[in-house]
């Protein structure tokens, strides 16, 4: 009734207040699913699979650089919407850029379980950038495969695809830097624990 209201008053077809309104019962969709899914991962012994994650990652015979640089490439994609083939990716572009495969694919992997919460958050971020952009109507579920997934990522248009953009530029920085100063600072105190074993000797 709302979007009959809408197009009588803006003039504006009665297909595109429908579309718009399915679009903005999507986006609170995949906010709430976004928020309910980390309720869930609070439950499971997410921090003992985040302490493994580094202790493995902090433990790779890579120089600090290469590994900073794997494990942001992992965090940007699991904050781009490629969710099929994040982990194939994220080795082919450690692989690619000369950085630490291992570091990248794991990092994928393990915060995997925050997919949902980081597509609602682009989605946050991506509206707060762009606003409310008008709905794209495309149907593309007859011509290929992943026609229905395709449907979707155009639906919400640019403010999601922009989130995911800005989000995955932002926390790969982030992380890298990060992660950069913590592998400089553990390789130092070993080399320091190994000088004062061998003056100990």
């Amino acid at each position: 009734m709302q979007a009959l209201r809408n197009s009588w008053k803006t003039g504006r077809p009665l297909k595109t207040e429908y579309s718009k309104v399915i679009l903005r019962i999507k986006e609170q969709a995949i906010l709430d699913w976004g928020i309910v899914s980390s309720k869930k991962k609070a439950k499971t012994p997410l921090m003992e699979r985040l302490k493994n994650y580094y202790d493995q990652v902090m433990s790779l015979p890579d120089s600090p650089k290469k590994i900073a640089r794997g494990a942001a490439i992992g965090i940007a994609l699991d904050f781009l919407p490629v969710p099929g083939i994040s982990i194939p990716l994220a080795y082919l572009l450690a692989r690619l850029l000369r950085c630490s495969p291992i570091a990248a694919v794991a990092t994928v992997i393990v915060f995997k379980l925050m997919v949902p919460v980081f597509f609602a958050f682009d989605l946050l971020v991506g509206k707060v950038l762009c606003g409310d952009m008008p709905p794209v109507d495309v149907t593309l579920s007859d011509i290929i495969i992943l026609g229905p997934y395709l449907e979707t990522i155009i639906a919400y248009g640019y403010p999601f695809l922009v989130g995911s953009l800005v989000n995955a530029a932002l926390f790969s920085l982030a992380v890298y830097f990060l992660l950069l100063k913590l592998l400089e600072r553990r390789r130092c105190q070993h080399r320091h624990k190994k000088k004062k074993l061998i003056n100990a000797n």
